[in-house]
């Protein structure tokens, strides 16, 4: 009985064969009885040139790496002929892994650095894990961008992903101008309105008022 070398890769299948002779002669209509690892696989039946062949054995269970006596197969004897089993090498790939980056299309500028991404690594057999995101432009308004690398683990191979998202401008909305000022993030994440002199006007405390008004004038050029 000789049992024939089989690869696959991790949480897949594999193909399985080994030829049954009796001396120097096939043994067709034989049952071979294959595991992998020391465990059942399924069996097969040997063909005209003694060649039984089983496709599709699962790899369940089956870290990745090589294993030199990973494949058996066995033939349990019958009223004719004696029982007999051979071994062969079993190679397991690591699977691929994906990893991907989640963002929202937007977000609004508040003069700190932005973090709304989310990133998972996912592959065979099951693998779903989180993943750090980093990041780059993501404090001012325009393009940021969100990165995240898995670097592989014991069965599978590494994988990275990167998005991008908008950073906007807070408003032009009066109200929200004056506090942006007041906060000193002038120019930087908002739009000042052009009626900006009636920001002056509005019906605020008068230091909260005049204090605004005043940067706003000056942040323009205008003197108060």
């Amino acid at each position: 009985m000789a049992a024939a070398a089989a690869s696959g890769t991790y949480a897949g299948t594999v193909d399985l064969s080994a030829t049954l002779t009796s001396g120097g002669n096939p043994l067709a209509g034989k049952t071979i009885a294959f595991a992998l690892n020391g465990n059942a696989a399924g069996t097969a039946t040997t063909d005209t040139n003694g060649v039984a062949t089983l496709t599709g054995a699962a790899l369940t269970g089956i870290g990745a790496g090589s294993y030199p006596s990973g494949v058996s197969a066995t033939f349990a004897g019958d009223d004719v002929y004696a029982a007999g089993s051979g071994s062969g090498a079993l190679e397991v790939a690591k699977a691929s892994s994906s990893t991907e980056v989640t963002c929202p299309a937007s977000v609004v500028y508040d003069g700190s650095a932005q973090a709304p991404c989310t990133a998972a690594a996912t592959g065979a057999g099951g693998l779903s894990q989180a993943v750090t995101v980093t990041y780059e432009n993501n404090v001012d308004v325009g393009t940021a961008t969100a990165s995240a690398t898995f670097d592989g683990d014991d069965n599978h191979t590494g994988s990275s992903d990167s998005k991008t998202f908008a950073i906007t401008q807070i408003t032009s909305d009066p109200d929200a101008a004056r506090e942006a000022i007041i906060a000193g993030r002038a120019n930087v994440g908002i739009v000042i309105p052009p009626d900006y002199h009636n920001l002056r006007t509005r019906e605020k405390p008068a230091d909260c008022k005049t204090s605004a008004a005043r940067m706003l004038a000056s942040s323009l050029g205008h003197a108060q």
